[in-house]
């Protein structure tokens, strides 16, 4: 989402795995 400071796809290298995390960061 806009709040998140990084909705850049850094997450996927992060290891986000969350769905609603990943939903979320996807959505950017």
């Amino acid at each position: 989402s806009q709040s998140k400071p990084f909705c850049d796809g850094s997450h996927k290298a992060a290891g986000f795995t969350a769905p609603a995390v990943e939903i979320e960061l996807e959505l950017g």
